[in-house]
């Protein structure tokens, strides 16, 4: 949020639009789940040569992982990543044994983007004996960075909508699809280019101060002239699922859950150079209030040095 404060038109010069990596989803595949996964994945670029932490776990607080969410939960970036030079990638992986002589490194690997493919949904795979990941990312042109200030239920009954658990993603200017079902048309974005935010299943989410939600992931990348889509979305409460036995035709329950989703709403916003946007998203009998910060993008630290700026 480095120049979300400047008055427009007097932005200073070194404050720029650039490409950046939207990262979407990072999965572990290739092992038998479940198991228990911690370590860090994190991405470099020009702008500092820091880390930029996208996934860190450690292994007091390992992540599990199962057929049916075999995708790390990502904190990150903490700041757009800047892709007018080549960005390099780090990841190292375990998995936790029984005690720590036990555990097993599952990935270590460093890969470099330089910056093709831009438009493109990309997939980067890495197999190593032990395990695959596939990183799902795509390079947006022109970008300022939104940081989700906060999301906070302003409006509604007594009861928590949340209850069940939530779910917010966002999509920066989503590819929206069609469908049509019994003469009804519903429109929708592809699932691999939401920026999943908060995504919480089976109990009661936590409430902040004053009804905001905790968001493990603040920033993602816009385009100028496109958009911003939020959707937030409530489950409903658990039920076990129920299948037919082949052989014998009765009915088994199995022992997974299904959360169905309860209530969603959506709202979209316009990208900024500057200066903060709020936003209401209808959920039922409920508002949710959406607050970003925009800012342009820092193409390199040294500059900001030289107009006498604190990093």
């Amino acid at each position: 949020m480095h120049f979300t404060h400047c008055t427009p038109g007097r932005i200073p010069s070194h404050a720029v639009v650039a490409r950046t990596l939207q990262i979407y989803s990072i999965k572990v595949s290739q092992f038998k789940l479940p198991v228990e996964v911690y370590g860090v994945v994190a991405a470099r670029d020009t702008v500092d040569h820091n880390r930029n932490i996208l996934f860190r776990r450690e292994r007091a607080n390992c992540q599990i992982l199962t057929e049916k969410d075999p995708f790390l939960r990502l904190t990150g970036p903490s700041r757009a990543i800047v892709s007018v030079d080549p960005v390099t990638f780090e990841i190292l992986l375990k998995v936790k044994g029984r005690t720590k002589s036990e555990d097993q490194v599952m990935i270590t690997d460093i890969f470099h983007y330089n910056g093709i493919y831009s438009g493109r949904l990309c997939s980067h795979v890495i197999s190593k004996p032990l395990g695959k990941i596939t990183l799902k990312f795509e390079q947006l042109e022109k970008t300022v960075q939104a940081t989700i200030l906060g999301i906070c239920v302003v409006e509604g009954g007594w009861s928590w909508p949340f209850k069940h658990g939530g779910r917010v993603v966002c999509s920066s200017s989503p590819q929206e699809v069609m469908k049509i079902d019994n003469g009804t048309i519903f429109v929708t974005e592809p699932p691999d280019r939401q920026v999943v935010l908060l995504d919480y299943r089976g109990q009661k989410m936590p409430m902040g101060s004053n009804g905001y939600l905790d968001l493990p992931r603040q920033v993602v990348s816009v385009e100028l002239g496109g958009s911003l889509k939020f959707l937030v979305q409530t489950y409903s409460e658990s039920h076990e699922i129920a299948k037919e036995d082949s052989e014998s035709h009765e009915i088994a329950k199995e022992d997974s859950k299904s959360h169905e989703i309860a209530k969603e709403g959506s709202v979209y916003f316009t990208p900024e150079k500057c200066n903060l946007s709020r936003g209401i998203c209808d959920l039922g009998d409920f508002k949710v209030e959406i607050t970003i910060a925009w800012s342009l993008l820092i193409g390199c630290k040294d500059s900001i040095f030289l107009q006498g700026y604190l990093p």
